[in-house]
């Protein structure tokens, strides 16, 4: 949806062009000033849309993205104030490459180089999940609390989920000795 925002704003740019506007527009964006592709539908089936000036919860909400069909609804509910900074970084990241790329001081693969995860931060939980049953992502769906009471810990400051599953190894038996990291 954003993606198509950018587009509605710059109806003639060409797509080198939208990428850098996309990024312009979401890393400068007032959030939580929430982003429409469309004005709110006026029509009253009797289904609850996204409306912080009728339903207290949505008030809360910091990245509201709003989807354009009736019942609006926000598609960012689920954002937190740690994935709200991720995605804030990431878009002044990608605006920071975009602006090289289009002063020709560097190329698109820039903007596509996978970040290294484990050389951002100093600390990690590691999540050891298992099921039964690998069509029930109940698991995955309570990360979100996870993050909600790490964020209320006063001396942590982002907790960044990194979505990517590893397969644990199994440890050697006999130690060489060496630094090593299992989820790398």
């Amino acid at each position: 949806m954003l993606v198509a925002r950018t587009c509605q704003l710059y109806p003639n740019a060409v797509a080198a062009t939208l990428v850098h506007k996309f990024f312009l527009v979401f890393s400068r964006w007032k959030w939580p000033q929430p982003v429409f592709l469309k004005r709110p539908d006026t029509v009253n089936l009797g289904f609850q849309v996204w409306d912080p000036r009728v339903n207290v919860q949505d008030r809360f909400h910091l990245m509201p993205i709003i989807t354009p069909a009736y019942p609006q609804q926000n598609s960012t509910f689920n954002v937190s104030s740690s994935t709200r900074k991720v995605m804030l970084n990431e878009f002044n990241r990608g605006m920071q490459i975009t602006d090289e790329i289009m002063l020709g001081k560097a190329g698109w693969d820039k903007l596509f180089e996978a970040p290294s995860f484990f050389f951002k931060y100093r600390h990690f939980i590691v999540l050891l999940v298992t099921s039964n049953n690998t069509d029930d992502h109940l698991e995955e769906s309570k990360i979100r609390y996870l993050i909600q009471n790490l964020e209320r810990i006063l001396h942590i400051n982002l907790a960044h989920v990194n979505p990517k599953c590893f397969e644990q190894q199994e440890q050697n038996q006999k130690d060489d000795g060496g630094d090593h990291h299992p989820y790398q």
